[in-house]
């Protein structure tokens, strides 16, 4: 009893960030689309607009870690991406001259705290503090 415990807590450690991961809220062309939109000119302090397939989107210019570099809150504030949880949103980071997804979730939230310098963000599945590299969670909340 105790090995076949063992044996399914084990599957679920390993393959949970796996099946987490693949239910990304912005799939690769819509971060595409968000990142082109980042980039034009009418978004250098916030924007609203609509993804080739119709996604309404909202960009908001924050500054998570202080250097004075624009990164982006971005919201889907359409039916597809609000529901009971909130709206699916994401800090976008510009990387290597790109932008980058640095975390997402329904009801993200940007938090006054600071961790290593960067902003920690509230998410539906718990409290995300900057490890040097990128968000990891560090609080889940009780169930």
């Amino acid at each position: 009893m105790v090995y076949r415990f063992l044996f399914w807590f084990a599957i679920f450690m390993f393959a949970a960030p796996l099946i987490v991961n693949a239910d990304a809220l912005f799939d690769e062309e819509t971060e595409k689309e968000i990142g082109m939109m980042l980039d034009s000119r009418g978004c250098a302090t916030g924007c609203e607009g609509k993804t080739f397939d119709g996604r309404a989107v909202k960009a908001e210019m924050v500054d998570i870690n202080g250097d004075r570099v624009a990164e982006y809150f971005v919201t889907l504030t359409d039916k597809y991406g609000c529901g009971s949880a909130g709206c699916a949103a994401a800090i976008f980071m510009r990387r290597s001259g790109r932008w980058v997804k640095l975390a997402e979730s329904f009801g993200l939230t940007i938090l006054k705290t600071k961790t290593r310098g960067y902003s920690d963000l509230m998410a539906n599945y718990g409290k995300l503090s900057w490890n040097g590299q990128k968000y990891e969670v560090v609080i889940r909340p009780s169930r």
